[in-house]
């Protein structure tokens, strides 16, 4: 998947966009895709841009041609851009549902899809996860959750609870009662999170995915820098805390870095 950007902007944090509109606050957009699908996203003013879901993306792109167009695919929190399911929708999924709690993601969602044309395609709806239901199961079920270990939630994009697993343990049991046999479950998470070794008082993330009949690997590992007065950084101490057996690595410059690990989980036939 490569990035195609339509425009240079002095906007925060030296954003590459296109602007739209009036002189006031601009939408920006950005356009994404293979080099065979091509769509646009609407950022909000100061709204959020995409990152790690664009590894989810890289992931769908190898994934979605083995199943068939009219398989299904859940994207849980799919953010103000809609991004994962937009971009299943381009590599031709016909039966896509987005769900998000947040009012602004919801609403600038419902302008992403509008904007490129898939109101036919995907369905969205503004539910957590633990109130959304299916009658029917999925193929595919795909999410960026907030996992950030804190000792109070504080952002609803980023805060997974004072371990980081609440909604990631609520995405795998709800994959385990929802995805078909043979479904996979596709998710980042953060490497400190305990990812696929026991410690001695916490299952890892693979153990509990086990017990509820999912069969899961790492597909990616990528490297994130550890920004000062960044969100992690902040919370660096609270981490170090929850997961004392954990060990940040160093870049070449000193500064900690971790893994975002993109995994696959399958469900097992039973």
């Amino acid at each position: 998947m490569k990035i195609k950007i339509n425009h240079q902007s002095p906007s925060a944090e030296n954003f590459p966009v296109n602007k739209t509109g009036n002189n006031k606050k601009e939408d920006a957009k950005k356009t994404l895709g293979s080099p065979d699908i091509y769509y646009t996203l609407l950022i909000r003013p100061h709204g959020y841009r995409p990152r790690s879901g664009l590894l989810l993306c890289q992931y769908l792109t190898e994934k979605i041609p083995s199943f068939k167009k009219s398989a299904r695919l859940l994207d849980i929190g799919t953010g103000e851009n809609a991004l994962v399911a937009i971009h299943a929708a381009k590599l031709g999924l016909k039966n896509i549902v987005a769900i998000d709690p947040d009012l602004t993601a919801y609403t600038w969602a419902k302008k992403n899809i509008r904007y490129n044309g898939l109101e036919d395609i995907i369905s969205i709806y503004k539910k957590p996860i633990d109130r959304y239901c299916s009658r029917e199961k999925f193929n595919l079920i795909v999410s960026n959750p907030p996992q950030m270990p804190v000792p109070k939630n504080m952002s609803k994009h980023d805060d997974g609870d004072r371990d980081g697993r609440l909604y990631v343990n609520q995405i795998i049991e709800f994959a385990s009662a929802s995805l078909k046999s043979d479904g996979l479950l596709i998710l980042n998470v953060f490497d400190f999170l305990g990812v696929d070794k026991d410690s001695q008082n916490r299952l890892s993330l693979f153990s509990i995915m086990k017990k509820y009949g999912l069969k899961p690997k790492i597909v990616f590992k990528t490297p994130k820098i550890i920004k000062h007065n960044s969100h992690t950084f902040k919370n660096l101490s609270w981490i170090n805390k929850m997961y004392p057996d954990y060990f940040f690595k160093k870049d070449r410059d000193g500064l900690n870095k971790h893994y975002i690990y993109t995994i696959e989980a399958i469900k097992i036939k039973r």
